[in-house]
Order: structure tokens, then C-alpha cells, then sequence
């Protein structure tokens, strides 16, 4: 199960990786945990990141142009001893080994990653070995590292919390959402932003395109207006030629049940009522493409006619 205590939700992992996908799915799963992530596909940007605050684990792929992961990590303990370190690629090097690190082998599920962070994180020393996870099935070797990156979001071991249920009154006037309602039919996409939100304001067009995008494949979107006024709200969505449906929640009675620390955030729930991703802060449409596909399923092709037989000759 994710983890949910405060200890947990402070604890900050500084995740780097050369290639963009991987770094995002892994941010993905890593936020249902309730990790602060911070992520990066240059070393040397990790390395400032590290000088100029708290990182309690840097999970870092081995193998990246610039500096390779083993240096990377010797960097970031010369500024910061206590930071725990975790290693992931497709190739356990003789100077992997050598260094008695740890080390995760890519492709890895999604519970195997957040059971090794979570043992190296409670351990006291950053070179405590986690329990070996499974080795990989036939087929998954190192070419295999992207469709591996896939399989973090789609590991059946990777338990969803249950998504609270909530209801409020729309702001069109015509009556309430209710999540219940969605349960078993659709994708739900809970979209918590406010007026007067920056990052709220630059991604409300590409919300409105996910939303036209993704309700004819059964994926409903809610807007939660947090900390809002009526008429501040109405505008924000006017401005925006925002068509989904949205509601208020000034006092973050809703917010606050989903684990809320700001805006944006965006919760994507499956129909079995799972919250699948939470995302604090910026998202883009490719990102959220990633979640969303696997979970809805394409419409039937439409049915092409028949061609007419030629008129008979006379």
C-alpha cells in the first residue's frame, strides 16, 4: 500500500535519467507513494540541485553521456553524506559491482522500485542491499528497457489507494457531480486548480484538449476550484473555454481528502475507483496520454459499407 504518513510525504528523492519517458513514468509512481520528486536528465543540473536543498535519495541510471551514474553519485555524497544512493540500468557493470551499491536492474515493476527506496530510506547505511527483486521474465533484457519503463504503471503488485468519494455543486447551474456516479463506467480525470493559479492558467488549454480527446473514449474530467471565489472562478473557466464540468471547494474539504499541497494537482482515478496517478504541479498532455490510454479502451471501427453492385447492364 502507498505510504501516506508525514515522515513519508517529506521525504525527497532526486531522480536522474538521460531518457525523458523513463523519468517520467518513475516520478509517476514514486507521487502515489507520496515522494517529493524532483527530476532531471543532465548530471550536472543533479549536482546543484543537491548543493541547494535536502535530498534524501538520488536514484540515478547508470549509464547517461556527461557523467555516468557511479561519479554522479560521488558527487552528491561529497556534498550531502546522509543522501542515500540507488542505481538503476539494464547492465551490471564490474564497476557496479565493485562499488557495492545498489543497484535495481532495469526493466523493474513498479512495487520492486518503491520496496528498494523504502528499505535503502529506513536503512542507516547507503549501502545496505535490498532484497533481490525478481529476476526478469524471458524476453526482458537490456534492449528491453523502455517496454520495462511501460510496465511500472501496469505492475499488478502495485497496489491504487482508493479514491475518497466526493460531490459538488456545478458551477453552470446544473446540479452536482458526484464521483459515485462515475464508478465502474469511467476514467475520471479530478483536476484541482484555482484563478488565481500561473501554471493553472498556462495548462488550461491542453486540460481542454485532453478533455475533448478522451470523453469519447470514457474519461470524465472535473474541475475542483480551490480557494476560489464564485465570480473569480466563473471567469477563469470562461477565459479558458473550459466545457468540462467544475465546482468549488474554497475551504479544501474535497482537496484535503485527496492529499492536496498545492495547485495545480491532478488525480486520474480508474474505474474500479483507484487513484492510479497524482500529480503535484506542472503535467503536459503527453504525460498524461501515458496514464490515460492504458486505461481506456478504443471504440469499435467504424463499420464501412458495403460497395453497391454495379447497375446491370440493360
Amino acid at each position: 500500500m502507498p505510504d501516506s504518513s508525514a515522515e513519508t510525504a517529506r521525504k525527497t528523492i532526486l531522480v536522474v535519467d538521460d531518457e525523458a519517458e523513463v523519468r517520467a513514468l518513475v516520478r509517476d509512481v514514486l507521487e502515489l507513494h507520496d515522494y517529493t520528486v524532483i527530476d532531471t536528465g543532465d548530471p550536472i543540473e543533479a549536482r546543484r540541485i543537491a548543493e541547494s536543498q535536502p535530498v534524501h535519495l538520488l536514484l540515478t541510471d547508470v549509464v547517461m553521456p556527461i557523467m555516468n551514474g557511479l561519479e554522479l553519485a560521488k558527487r552528491v555524497e561529497a556534498i550531502s553524506p546522509s543522501t542515500k544512493i540507488l542505481l538503476m540500468s539494464g547492465y551490471e557493470t564490474a564497476a557496479v559491482k565493485g562499488s557495492g551499491r545498489v543497484l535495481i536492474p532495469k526493466p523493474f515493476k513498479a512495487n520492486d522500485l518503491v520496496n528498494a527506496i523504502r528499505q535503502l530510506l529506513d536503512s542507516r547505511s547507503a549501502f545496505r542491499r535490498p532484497g533481490a527483486p525478481p529476476a526478469p521474465k524471458p524476453g526482458f533484457g537490456p534492449l528491453a528497457i523502455a517496454l520495462g519503463a511501460l510496465l511500472l504503471l501496469a505492475g499488478p503488485a502495485a497496489a491504487a489507494p482508493a479514491a475518497p468519494a466526493f460531490t459538488v455543486t456545478l458551477l453552470d447551474g446544473s446540479g452536482h457531480f458526484d464521483s459515485r456516479a462515475h464508478l465502474g463506467k469511467h476514467t475520471l480525470v479530478v483536476r484541482f486548480q484555482a484563478s488565481w493559479c500561473k501554471v493553472c492558467n498556462e495548462e488550461a488549454a491542453a486540460f481542454e484538449r485532453i478533455y475533448k480527446k478522451y470523453r469519447p473514449r470514457g474519461v470524465e474530467m472535473v474541475s475542483v476550484q480551490v480557494q476560489d471565489t464564485e465570480a473569480d472562478a466563473r471567469h477563469f473557466l470562461a477565459a479558458n473555454k473550459a466545457s468540462y464540468p467544475a465546482g468549488l471547494d474554497p475551504r479544501l474539504k474535497v482537496a484535503n481528502r485527496f492529499g492536496f499541497r498545492g495547485t495545480p494537482y491532478t488525480v486520474i482515478i480508474n474505474k474500479r475507483g483507484e487513484m492510479v496517478a497524482r500529480i503535484h504541479g506542472r503535467t503536459d498532455e503527453a504525460r498524461l496520454a501515458r496514464i490515460l490510454d492504458p486505461l481506456v479502451k478504443r471504440g469499435p471501427a467504424p463499420k464501412v459499407p458495403a460497395p453497391k453492385a454495379p447497375p446491370r447492364a440493360k
